[in-house]
């Protein structure tokens, strides 16, 4: 689902599932249908998602989908990251 992140605009996009649908590839097919609606529907330039920093699987996704971890303002105390994927790099395959 796409959400809005802060005053300023940004737009975070967010995934849950069940346990027992995990590591079947369900995430990354939905993620990618959404990201290409903002991206040419909604004309978004930019869509980010924050994941603890040990939800591997989530990372995993945002990796395969074109998320970039981004570095600006990572804090080592924080226990999540930063992904963020620019208008150019939404994968379709």
């Amino acid at each position: 689902m796409l959400n809005p992140f802060d005053a300023l605009g940004a737009v975070e996009i967010e995934w849950r599932l069940r346990p027992k649908y995990w590591g079947k590839g369900y995430v990354t097919e939905a993620v990618k249908v959404i990201l290409q609606y903002a991206v040419e529907g909604l004309k978004l330039q930019e869509v980010i998602a924050e994941i603890h920093k040990m939800n591997k699987g989530s990372i995993s996704v945002a990796e395969k989908i074109g998320m970039e971890l981004e570095y600006k303002g990572i804090e080592e105390t924080s226990d999540y990251v930063k992904y963020v994927l620019s208008q150019h790099g939404v994968k379709n395959h």
